[in-house]
């Protein structure tokens, strides 16, 4: 530390551990604040960043340049590190801050089984001392497991908690400052859980590290309640369709409820350009009785939201008029590729 201690100062606030860089040149800065993540390591501390990593010293600790300074945040001030048996943990998915239950990333651990394979020791997981529950960790304690097998252990941090509000907490804010970063998914979950827990707007935004504000707004665009009362997270791309129901108040039907629950981050209009691509690419795809059947239903949905929807299609200016002869729909789009495809099948 004595190099550090000339390039470094120090303050000690509350926990969190400022160290102020801003007179170094640009060119320093990450090698700096790498040496000191590990040198902290190494005297047993923690590293937490206070926001989303920008910095990263060898896997070991977290940091983001701030204002010209990097912010540590300690979060094992005090507290001790021992060895427990990954067997006797629980994995309570009730207070996992990811909306898909019973299931880890794959790929994050497996990630983490090639760096223990090489000799990287993982940050501590969080435990909670009265159930042993993990309430940050999932992703180590699993590739522990695949690497030592049944006999396996870890290191953990022992905390106590006055509630199971207070430990939600806990795995939300930890979860959405290091690790495999909570998509917005997993951010909408968060609050409809907190929402279950009468937890305020407030305390739950600033555990995920966003503004109460920015909270609201992932509830009216993420989530939706389905017909049997149980509120869920939706993707990006059926935001819109949500933001209708939870506006007026109405329960989707079984149809948007397949929508919401099949829909992925692409809106649905990118779906349809995608498929007007594939369409027009010449051996895209195979012409096989199951791609006639999906093109034959597809056809029959888009003739209906036409039909439907002829006020808006006469609005529409076409840069080319329909040959003469030719029908208006082979001449819209899709509708012309998919009529292409069924009557060269």
């Amino acid at each position: 530390m004595d190099n550090l201690t000339v390039l470094t100062k120090w303050e000690d606030l509350a926990g969190y551990a400022y160290i102020a860089i801003k007179s170094y040149p640009k060119s320093e800065r990450h090698t700096l604040a790498a040496q000191t993540v590990n040198a902290l390591l190494d005297t047993g501390a923690a590293i937490q960043a206070d926001t989303l990593p920008a910095v990263r010293g060898n896997g070991a600790g977290k940091a983001k340049k701030t204002d010209g300074r990097i912010i540590f945040r300690r979060c094992e001030m005090g507290e001790d590190v021992v060895f427990v048996p990954c067997a006797s943990l629980i994995f309570d998915w009730g207070i996992w801050p990811r909306h898909e239950a019973n299931n880890v990333d794959y790929t994050n651990v497996m990630r983490m089984v090639d760096a223990i394979k090489a000799g990287i020791e993982l940050p501590p997981i969080i435990v909670d001392k009265k159930t042993m529950r993990i309430v940050d960790g999932f992703h180590r304690t699993k590739a522990h497991e695949k690497v030592y097998g049944e006999s396996a252990q870890i290191r953990a941090i022992m905390r106590e908690y006055k509630s199971d509000k207070d430990v939600f907490i806990d795995a939300v804010a930890l979860n959405a400052s290091q690790g495999l970063p909570l998509s917005p998914m997993d951010k909408a979950h968060v609050i409809i859980k907190a929402q279950e827990l009468k937890l305020p707007i407030e305390v739950i935004a600033k555990a995920l590290g966003i503004t109460p504000e920015r909270a609201k707004e992932f509830f009216q665009k993420r989530s939706v309640q389905f017909s049997d009362g149980e509120r869920r997270p939706v993707a990006a791309g059926a935001s819109s369709l949500a933001v209708k129901l939870n506006q007026s108040g109405a329960k989707p039907d079984e149809k948007q409820e397949e929508f919401f629950t099949r829909s992925n981050g692409m809106f649905p209009m990118t779906n349809a350009r995608l498929v007007l691509i594939a369409l027009r690419a010449k051996g895209s795809f195979e012409p096989t009785k199951e791609a006639i059947a999906l093109l034959i239903e597809l056809r029959a949905e888009i003739d209906r939201v036409l039909e439907s929807s002829e006020k808006t299609i006469e609005q529409v200016s076409f840069q080319k008029a329909p040959r003469s002869g030719t029908s208006f729909r082979r001449q819209t789009g899709i509708l012309a590729d998919l009529d292409f495809w069924l009557d060269w099948a």
